[in-house]
């Protein structure tokens, strides 16, 4: 990792990393490098927060770009909290069973607010019962719904409805899921057994859960490494378990069980590991063994010394195929279960990965990117 990707990474960590933080932010830096990264994870004010923070309430001249963006960030995720207010009411009012997920759960529960857990979608999990009575009620609190066929047959057989935006000026998005993860998925996480196991989420509206934590974890590091290949959202990933083990109350006991049952052990492992080797989380490492596939050691070092390397600032690896090869020697999906099922064979799973876009790279970037790849999964 640059000292510009490790300055961001442990900005997500824990409050133990703020050391390690101040001496990184007092040398020199490419900030343009840690302001282009921050804005990619969405991660602008709490980065300018924790450097401000460990600096003693200021940030380097050459990071003003940074206090800039994160001024304008602050502002529409206050907003943004005040939405999810709004809609929580409305949801509580109209009686609806209502599991607020990731990110929004993560604000009413171990964040203090949206401001400390930047998002721009609000996912929240519904009965197929209640679905039109959800969408009622978000509508009836400011979200716009417009049909397009063009978009029917994909939503069909999603896990969410089409999203709803905000008719109130934000740039949000809604979600209303009626399970966790896309067709074809190999997970044992049942929705409504998580919903049942929901506990009450901050502020007390009735009937407005979020997962137990032991559940939370293990569906976030599955959404990451399956849903995303651990192609994106790595910083709010690896934040969001910081975050949970952080406040504590986390049974590892028996996050291991339901890692198990749930055919998640390897995503839960692999996301541990990086969070403690990226981020400083400290991990249990009793929970880490407990979890660790029966891969050789020096293989899944080599393993995570390619992860560090492609997740840290957005590299690519040179080839897909190769790509694939490495994410399933990492996952083990036979061994984990997953029978047949890969993410790069679900179209939905292939759309969020690369947004629909076939990625476009110069022969110099395919030139840096495999000599980059080799330095960092040969090297001893």
């Amino acid at each position: 990792m640059s000292a510009e990707a490790r300055l961001v990474f442990l900005c997500g960590g824990p409050r133990s990393t703020d050391a390690e933080i101040a001496r990184i932010a007092a040398g020199p830096l490419r900030w343009g490098v840690i302001t282009r990264l921050a804005v990619g994870a969405r991660a602008v004010p709490v980065i300018a927060r924790r450097v401000r923070e460990a600096l003693g309430g200021r940030l380097p001249a050459d990071g003003a770009d940074l206090g800039r963006l994160a001024m304008v960030e602050e502002f529409e995720l206050l907003r943004m909290d005040e939405r999810l207010e709004e809609t929580v009411a409305a949801f509580g009012a109209a009686g609806i069973r209502t599991v607020l997920l990731k990110g929004a759960a993560l604000a009413r529960s171990v964040y203090d607010s949206t401001v400390d857990r930047p998002m721009l979608d609000l996912d929240v999990l519904v009965s197929a019962e209640q679905t039109d009575a959800a969408r009622a009620a978000a509508q009836s609190a400011g979200w716009v719904w417009k049909h397009d066929r063009r978009y029917a047959p994909f939503f069909s057989t999603h896990h969410h409805l089409p999203p709803l935006r905000d008719g109130r000026g934000t740039r949000a998005l809604l979600e209303l899921h009626t399970g966790l993860f896309p067709a074809g998925h190999p997970f044992a996480l049942d929705a409504d057994a998580v919903a049942q196991r929901g506990i009450a989420a901050r502020g007390g509206a009735r009937g407005i859960l979020i997962p137990s934590p032991e559940d939370h974890l293990v569906y976030l590091c599955a959404h990451w490494v399956w849903s995303h290949m651990m192609n994106g959202g790595a910083w709010r990933a690896l934040r969001d378990v910081a975050a949970l083990i952080e406040r504590g109350g986390l049974d590892w006991d028996l996050c291991a069980a339901r890692a198990r049952e749930a055919r998640a052990t390897t995503c839960v492992y692999w996301t541990l590991r990086l969070a403690q080797r990226m981020a400083g989380v400290e991990v249990p490492m009793a929970a880490v063994r407990a979890m660790k596939p029966p891969t050789p050691d020096v293989v899944v070092e080599r393993l995570e010394r390619y992860f560090v390397w492609r997740i840290s600032e957005g590299r690519e690896c040179p080839s897909v195929r190769l790509s694939e090869l490495l994410w399933s020697a990492a996952l083990r999906p036979r061994w984990s279960g997953h029978g047949h099922a890969r993410p790069w064979k679900n179209p939905e799973v292939s759309i969020w990965v690369t947004d629909g876009k076939t990625p476009s790279r110069s022969a110099a970037r395919r030139l840096a990117e495999s000599v980059g790849f080799a330095r960092a999964f040969v090297r001893v």
